[in-house]
């Protein structure tokens, strides 16, 4: 079976294919923002707007910014989705679920998205990737040691921590509460500080 990760790779390899030959046989002359404006109007364009996306785990901002931009202008996207590869913060209790609210639980994403937009020149839409509460405590939960010290694949942690999550939801209600809580309240504050912190330049 094939990872995520090894297929998104061979599906951008072979979109990067097609995009080569569509060009060759139709030169593209709108705008990247251009085209996908047209598109959601319902309007004629010079080809369908695409995108693709990858998970680069980029130890710092400015290193997944550069491979979020090359990637970009590799392939030709007309919208760059920016993947958080960035850890949400752990408990700091040595209880996996005890979590308090953040004003900002992702900045080196934040920062990773100031750079990305300044290398696109306001010349394509990027959009952040934003992960849901559940998922979060999934990624928080795979990363103790039952799990991380294993050496699983990406699917097998996402089937555990399922299993995983919903014990703890039944055996500790209150603290699934409080957890739930407390991710919510910290994504709320992280997307109202992108758009405070992060204004569009265009």
């Amino acid at each position: 079976m094939l990872s995520r990760r090894k297929f998104v790779s061979m599906a951008a390899a072979g979109a990067a294919l097609a995009c080569t030959r569509a060009s060759l046989a139709a030169p593209a002359t709108l705008g990247h923002k251009e085209r996908v404006d047209r598109a959601l109007l319902g309007q004629e364009v010079d080809r369908p707007p695409f995108s693709l996306w990858h998970h680069f785990n980029k130890p710092t901002p400015e290193e997944e910014a550069q491979s979020l931009v090359e990637f970009h202008q590799r392939y030709d996207t007309d919208i760059v989705k920016a993947m958080n590869d960035f850890d949400y913060p752990r408990s700091t209790t040595g209880k996996w679920y005890e979590i308090t609210p953040t004003d900002s639980p992702y900045p080196k994403q934040l920062e990773t998205l100031e750079l990305v937009r300044n290398g696109l020149n306001g010349d394509v839409y990027f959009i952040d990737t934003l992960f849901g509460p559940y998922f979060t405590a999934q990624l928080l939960l795979g990363a103790e040691p039952e799990y991380a010290d294993r050496k699983l694949s990406e699917n097998q942690v996402l089937v555990e921590t399922s299993v995983g999550i919903r014990a703890f939801q039944k055996r500790s209600p209150q603290a699934w509460h409080d957890m739930m809580g407390a991710i919510t309240e910290s994504t709320i504050k992280s997307t109202k500080r992108q758009r405070s912190e992060l204004p569009v330049r265009w």
